[in-house]
């Protein structure tokens, strides 16, 4: 960014960039007591005091700084899906499958610079797993899911991200238990699709005949619907203490001090804008 002006009229904040002509544009414009709501949070997040109730299945939570990351698991059991051979604009009709899943993990990092204690703060991402038995410890082993809207690019940083695309825009109204459950929900109850091309199904459907397509998988569900746990799904080469910290750190909100116009703007593009 190039030069930036703060300035406060009344209870707003306002951030004006500078052109090369010296003129000032008006960039964004937030709530007073939600850029100070912020500027604390940086400045104490080493000493954040945060109460939060916990969704269902909660097995491990991390809290540092602005970012919180809960892993949630839920058993084996035979869910309801759908599946639709297009990307989601295509407008195809969906079919449903009743297909048997081993333990799903689900990795979800939330983001708040208010500082507020029941709430998680906005959505930043989800990633997904699997596992033949529980979690014992945030150091055990996680795999990679054979799930259509679940990327699975070897690369570190998007391995195992859900695509989310269409999630409610007004989640983070939501205390952090509202949140996670409706994110599972909507993960599970939108269609699947075609919308990620280097996704997690085409990826496994060669580790075993029962997943080799829908109707197989379903038809193996039927006769055995704990034979998921019998699968050896790939490795993903990670943990979740590993995926939880490699997420916080990416999202470098360890304390970031703030130092200058720039830093403030930062932070004022992740503050919801006033009208």
């Amino acid at each position: 960014m190039g030069d930036e002006i703060l300035e406060i009229v009344g209870d707003r904040a306002q951030l004006y960039g500078v052109d090369s002509g010296g003129r000032r544009r008006r960039d964004r414009q937030v709530a007073l007591s939600d850029l100070l709501g912020g500027i604390a949070t940086s400045l104490n997040s080493s000493q954040r005091n945060t109460t939060i109730f916990l969704p269902s299945g909660t097995r491990f939570i991390q809290v540092r700084g602005a970012s919180t990351g809960v892993v949630v698991e839920l058993p084996p059991d035979i869910r309801r899906v759908t599946w639709s051979p297009t990307k989601m604009e295509g407008g195809e009709e969906y079919t449903a499958y009743w297909l048997a899943f081993p333990y799903t993990i689900h990795v979800c990092l939330f983001y708040t610079i208010k500082g507020d204690e029941a709430y998680g703060g906005g959505l930043e991402e989800m990633r997904v797993y699997y596992r033949n038995a529980p979690l014992r410890s945030p150091d055990d082993p996680l795999y990679v899911p054979n799930l259509f809207n679940v990327q699975v690019d070897p690369a570190l940083t998007s391995n195992c991200r859900a695509c989310l695309r269409g999630h409610p825009d007004d989640l983070h109204n939501l205390p952090l238990v509202e949140q996670a459950e409706t994110l599972l929900n909507f993960f599970w109850e939108t269609g699947f699709n075609l919308d990620i091309e280097s996704n997690g199904f085409e990826r496994a459907r060669t580790l075993d005949p029962r997943i080799s397509s829908l109707e197989a998988w379903a038809e193996a569900s039927k006769a055995d619907p704990l034979f998921p746990l019998q699968i050896q799904w790939e490795p993903a080469d990670c943990t979740p203490r590993h995926v939880m910290d490699r997420l916080i750190d990416m999202r470098d909100t360890n304390a970031k001090p703030l130092r200058n116009a720039s830093d403030l703007a930062d932070m004022m593009y992740r503050l919801r804008e006033a009208p």
